[in-house]
């Protein structure tokens, strides 16, 4: 299982947010660290998460990222 963090333990700031890799052995391995308020994410056909980055913050023109993410 892949949970999307949109900041961990240090509070909501730019930069604190991780994806996270649960195993059935309840095992958490963090597969990307320092995303800025993702807000979604989805696994594509391919394996691949695709992750909404900077998904809330400043209404600026572009602000928002999608992100490809290899979770190998």
């Amino acid at each position: 299982m892949y949970v999307l963090e949109t900041s961990n333990h240090a509070g909501p700031a730019p930069g604190n947010g991780d994806i996270v890799r649960i195993d059935p052995n309840g095992t958490q391995t963090t597969i990307v660290s320092g995303l800025t308020f993702p807000t979604g994410m989805t696994m594509g056909p391919d394996g691949d998460l695709w992750v909404s980055n900077q998904g809330f913050g400043p209404t600026l023109p572009g602000f928002g990222q999608i992100l490809r993410v290899d979770p190998n």
